[in-house]
């Protein structure tokens, strides 16, 4: 399949910019081609790089040589692709949310898991960690095609995933002690390490979330749930730099 230059900064990139109409039926046996989440994101990246370069050129175009009419042009142009964004973006999005979201229920309750009788805490568990890791390897796959899309996408994830979770608490009939020192760490580090993603409705969740669990009295618990979740912060400082840096602003 051949090739086209474009770039969502200010270089080319070797990125496809849309396959012929003949090619697309040759895309799943092209080993060179990239991924169908890949070609999402190429996609997204063609769009934002046609709005914000090519668009203003055609314009100034159409203005010297005193096309009437541009401006209307410009608007449908403008509107069509900023439609196709968000149709692009909400594909995308769900490919990776269905997996991460669907995965959470049968690891918060892996093993007969039980808020009520469970053991005191002693670390993060593991369905959260692999949450977490799988929204690093989405934050590595869209930085590295189109950077200014990433907190859009990880702010969509980070909202799925904290309405699952509120939606798997909300369903415990109660919570010990313990049950309720667990799942104020892991809410915790959820709302610490993705504290950059959040959007408001990721943030009433949350606050929903935290309000479904008893007042923790035992102020000894408090405090080792404080310094776990500090132990937990300070080992994965390097594994979780990236979501430090997501802002939510797309140009």
């Amino acid at each position: 399949m051949r090739m086209s230059c474009v770039s969502s900064r200010d270089g080319p990139s070797p990125y496809v910019v849309f396959p012929s109409t003949e090619s697309l039926g040759d895309l799943d046996e092209d080993d060179d081609s990239p991924s169908r989440e890949k070609q999402h994101l190429i996609a997204l990246s063609n769009c934002r790089y046609t709005r914000l370069r090519v668009l203003p050129k055609l314009v100034e175009c159409f203005r010297s040589h005193g096309y009437a009419d541009y401006k209307d042009v410009t608007q449908n142009a403008q509107q069509y692709l900023d439609e196709l964004n968000a149709k692009i973006s909400t594909v995308y999005v769900d490919c990776k949310e269905l997996p991460i979201v669907g995965a959470l229920e049968p690891g918060m309750t892996a093993g007969d898991w039980d808020w009520e009788e469970c053991p005191a805490p002693t670390e993060v568990r593991g369905y959260l960690k692999d949450t977490l890791l799988k929204m690093v390897k989405v934050h590595a796959e869209v930085y590295s095609v189109v950077p200014p899309f990433v907190g859009r996408i990880l702010s969509h994830l980070a909202e799925a995933v904290i309405a699952e979770i509120t939606r798997v608490l909300q369903c415990s009939p109660g919570f010990s002690d313990n049950g309720t020192a667990q799942a104020r760490l892991e809410l915790t580090v959820l709302e610490r390490v993705l504290s950059k993603c959040l959007t408001s409705g990721a943030r009433n969740c949350l606050t929903e979330a935290f309000s479904v669990l008893p007042h923790l009295a035992d102020a000894e618990k408090t405090k080792t749930v404080d310094l776990q979740v500090k132990a937990f912060m300070d080992s994965t400082k390097f594994q979780l730099a990236c979501f430090s840096g997501v802002t939510l602003t797309v140009l």
